[in-house]
């Protein structure tokens, strides 16, 4: 994992005048932004679902958010995947994954006959007041969410450091960056888990 303050010194060499505060919240802005439409962070997990429960929490690593459920496997039995929930999930029938009060958790459609040990895989983003990002979204794209970020404080007209003309060609390279990511995800090139420690969200 990096931390986020390991690429303000990127946006700083053409925003200068920009405060941290406002880089660093670009720079999560950006990376948020490149995970979503990339889909190029993914974490596999596990999880258990309880006898006689509907319900089974997710585990993610720290600073993560859950942007869609690809994969569930049981122990015990086989699980699809219930589209049209929130987190824009893919995939047909019997599980959904939804978010409440900062938990994840796998909502089924009927109470489990039996305890099933699940394995998990979803994809992922960074939260909103995330401290660092996976080497999975730095090791490449480091550069280019440094560019977004740039891009986005240039366009801010009425700020110290605002030059919108400038912008475009720093947006150029964020899009180029995710045009990228796209490729190799969908080439199988990108997409490891973060080796860090789960912990519970409760």
């Amino acid at each position: 994992m990096a931390n986020i303050d390991e690429l303000i010194p990127l946006v700083l060499s053409d925003v200068p005048e920009a405060p941290k505060m406002k880089v660093r919240a670009a720079l999560i802005r950006k990376a948020r932004e490149l995970c979503r439409r990339a889909r190029i962070w993914t974490y596999t997990g596990r999880s258990t679902l309880p006898e006689g429960s509907s319900k089974a929490y997710v585990d993610l690593p720290k600073d993560t958010a859950l942007l869609s459920l690809e994969e569930i496997k049981g122990e015990r039995q086989s699980y699809g995947i219930l589209t049209g929930t929130p987190l824009d999930i893919e995939g047909a029938a019997r599980a959904a994954s939804v978010e409440n009060d900062g938990d994840y958790f796998l909502q089924f459609d009927g109470l489990a006959k039996e305890k099933d040990r699940l394995t998990i895989k979803v994809t992922c983003l960074p939260t909103f007041d995330a401290a660092s990002l996976p080497d999975v979204v730095t090791d490449q794209w480091a550069e280019g969410i440094a560019a977004g970020a740039a891009a986005y404080l240039l366009m801010q007209p009425k700020a110290a450091w605002g030059i919108p003309e400038l912008a475009p060609n720093f947006n150029a390279q964020f899009e180029q960056a995710v045009h990228k990511a796209k490729i190799q995800k969908a080439v199988g090139m990108s997409g490891s888990s973060p080796t860090v420690k789960p912990r519970r969200w409760v």
